[in-house]
């Protein structure tokens, strides 16, 4: 009876100790998608697991001025319920959504599942950020990724890639496959549109 007793205090009083170092462990876990209020990813954060179709109650409507992607993809929207203009971002460092257009104008986002035809990544080696493509584009400005893009991931389909905007200038058409240096294409920070063909 006593080996219980002590047994039961000395439980209670490990947890007492090491109580306040869980959590911390919990906080460690990284979000899905972090979201500050200034550019350069400075400035109140917040993180996000899940859809919030208002961002008001989480004081960070029309207040996000860059974001880190953790996992997955996210649609985001300038409108409460997904409505407005909305861009769709994949894993990566977003320092600055004046060059989305989306500077202090997000009202809701959410994860999405993404049915990938091409990838783009800012750097070689598909690394920074990146940007998830199905459809054509002949104006790559908008999406922030004009004259950015190092290397890509063609998921699916053939795709044509431009110099410039409306499929002009130079272009070369890839299939499926990983292009992991643009340099080796002369297209490194050069593309303008690209098409699905």
């Amino acid at each position: 009876m006593r080996f219980y007793q002590a047994g039961f205090m000395l439980l209670a009083v490990v947890s007492a100790t090491l109580g306040s170092l869980v959590v911390p462990v919990q906080a460690q876990t990284k979000s899905d998608i972090q979201v500050f209020r200034d550019i350069n990813e400075h400035g109140p954060s917040f993180d996000f697991h899940n859809s919030v179709s208002d961002l008001r109650r989480d004081g960070f409507n029309d207040r996000i001025s860059s974001v880190v992607v953790n996992s997955g993809n996210w649609k985001l929207c300038t409108n409460i319920s997904y409505g407005g203009r909305c861009i769709t971002i994949g894993p990566g460092t977003y320092n600055d959504f004046k060059t989305l257009g989306l500077n202090d104008r997000v009202s809701s986002l959410k994860p999405v599942e993404v049915e990938r035809g091409i990838t783009v990544f800012r750097d070689v080696n598909e690394s920074g950020p990146s940007f998830d493509f199905r459809h054509s584009v002949p104006d790559l400005r908008r999406d922030g990724f004009n004259d950015r893009i190092s290397s890509v991931v063609v998921h699916s389909g053939n795709w044509k890639l431009c110099t410039n905007i409306r499929y002009g200038g130079r272009c070369i058409t890839i299939g499926p496959g990983t292009y992991n240096n643009f340099k080796n294409q002369r297209l490194n920070n050069r593309v303008s549109s690209l098409k699905s063909i």
